[in-house]
C-alpha cells in the first residue's frame, strides 16, 4: 500500500519547488517546474497551476503524472506518480487559493490545481556514496 508517510512529508514541506512531467496523446513529454507541492493526505498530493497551459493540456489528455522533489545539495528526493485530476473550483482549489493569496496584494491568477492521487513513491537518493566525476 503507498502511504506519504510523516518523514515523505516533513521532506516535501521543506522544499519550494517541484518538477511536474506529464506526457500527451502523442506520447511527447513535457517536464515543468511548479511551486511548492501540498500534501492533502496520506495518498494525495496538490499543487497550484499558474502558467501551465501545456501541463493542462496534458493532463486533459493523459491524466498520468510524475512529480520529483528533490534537495540537490543533500541529494535527497522523491518522486510520486499517480492519477491527475484538474480542478478549477470546489473546497481543495479555494483552499490553495487562498494559502497563494495572502502574501501578496494582487492575487496571482491561479488557473486550476492539480490534485494527484499517488500510486507509486520512490526515493531518489542514491545508495551510499555518490560521487560525479
Amino acid at each position: 500500500m503507498v502511504k506519504i508517510t510523516d518523514e515523505i512529508r516533513k521532506f516535501v514541506e521543506t522544499q519550494k519547488i517541484s518538477y511536474v512531467a506529464t506526457v500527451n496523446k502523442k506520447g511527447h513529454p513535457n517536464v515543468s517546474p511548479k511551486g511548492p507541492l501540498r500534501i492533502v493526505d496520506d495518498k494525495t498530493l496538490a499543487f497550484a497551476d499558474l502558467f501551465s497551459k501545456k501541463t493542462r493540456d496534458n493532463l486533459k489528455e493523459n491524466p498520468w503524472i510524475a512529480v520529483s522533489v528533490v534537495d540537490v545539495g543533500k541529494k535527497e528526493g522523491f518522486q510520486f506518480r499517480g492519477k491527475a485530476e484538474v480542478l478549477t473550483d470546489g473546497p481543495l482549489y479555494e483552499q490553495i487559493v487562498e494559502e497563494i493569496s495572502k502574501p501578496y496584494t494582487k492575487r496571482p491568477m491561479v488557473q486550476s490545481v492539480v490534485k494527484i492521487r499517488v500510486k507509486e513513491i520512490h526515493d531518489l537518493a542514491p545508495p551510499g556514496e555518490y560521487y560525479l566525476e
